[in-house]
């Protein structure tokens, strides 16, 4: 496999668990690059379907790993170390890339010295549509104005994570740096690296769709409070593990979690009372308590859920 010009080694890291059906195009979607990268690693989690075999197929050009079930996590962070390239780029086993995704990405690196660089996507049922991942996002405007630029990031992401996987070329020291992924989390494991990148690294932005990405029922996925349990968790991991964060960024990130928190505890209020409720604060952060977020987020929940029942209601 060819190598990208001079200095810029990229190596494409796909996890895979069970995905015989679709994890080929996944493959040839990279090596019909525009710009190859240097090497393909493709790091199955314990696959027991044919996976193994349909990999093994494309032989010398892709680098095949194997692994007990242990996560995607676990398996990108295999990827990572392995790799020999000095930038990373993610593919999810069930999405593709558009055949100039890296040639753009690399010219952005190029151009305004990134560190990392992240795409535009669109779900294959919305190809065409217009409805992306950027557009649909509640930053959309911004993105939309910073084409080609380099972003902070930081802010937004503690608001929505509107960075998809399959989209991200970064540097792999900054990985190294940051920690690779928290390999305890289960979810949201993708917005905590990409908080502790951002904090430190600026983002290059490019709102051309360059991936397609898959949207299976049985991908891994989360109940909302679980969702809110994974974000006060990283949140507070960012808190207690980045001494770098300014002042500044160091509220954002307290508010951002005292909200999350009041919105847990309504949750659990509304489902199983006050007692589960209160155990959930234990759990989390009980100085949260005494914060002016903490119960706007609560109250924004309780408002929600009176404006949900009241359609339910009216229907």
């Amino acid at each position: 496999m060819k190598n990208v010009p001079e200095d810029i080694n990229i190596s494409v890291v796909i996890p895979v668990f069970n995905r015989d059906d679709v994890i080929s195009r996944a493959i040839k979607s990279v090596l019909n690059q525009t710009l190859p990268p240097t090497e393909i690693i493709v790091v199955d989690d314990g696959s027991m379907d044919n996976t193994a075999d349909i990999v093994q197929q494309f032989g010398e050009e892709v680098t095949y790993l194997y692994q007990t079930n242990a996560g995607p996590s676990i398996a990108r962070n295999l990827g990572i170390t392995s790799a020999s390239g000095n930038y990373i780029a993610f593919l999810d086993s069930d999405d593709e890339w558009m055949a100039d995704k890296l040639e753009k990405q690399v010219e952005i690196i190029r151009d305004l010295k990134a560190d990392i660089v992240i795409t535009n996507s669109v779900y294959f049922d919305d190809t065409g549509s217009g409805n992306t991942a950027f557009s649909r996002s509640e930053f959309s405007d911004i993105l939309s104005k910073n084409n080609g630029k380099l972003l902070d990031c930081f802010t937004m992401l503690l608001e929505q994570n509107f960075i998809h996987l399959s989209t991200v070329l970064v540097r792999k020291s900054c990985l190294e740096n940051a920690d690779l992924f928290d390999e305890t989390m289960k979810i949201a494991e993708d917005t905590d690296l990409w908080l502790r990148l951002s904090s430190n690294y600026s983002f290059g932005i490019i709102t051309k769709t360059l991936a397609k990405r898959d949207d299976r029922p049985d991908k891994l996925s989360g109940n909302i409070q679980k969702e809110y349990m994974g974000r006060i968790y990283l949140l507070n991991k960012l808190l207690k593990r980045n001494t770098e964060l300014d002042s500044a960024k160091r509220k954002k990130v307290s508010q951002r979690r005292d909200l999350i928190l009041g919105r847990l505890l309504s949750l659990n209020f509304q489902a199983n009372g006050v007692g589960s409720a209160l155990k959930a604060l234990l759990l989390t952060n009980f100085s949260s308590f005494f914060s002016k977020e903490f119960y706007r987020g609560f109250y924004w929940n309780q408002k929600e859920n009176r404006n949900s029942s009241e359609k339910k209601n009216d229907g």
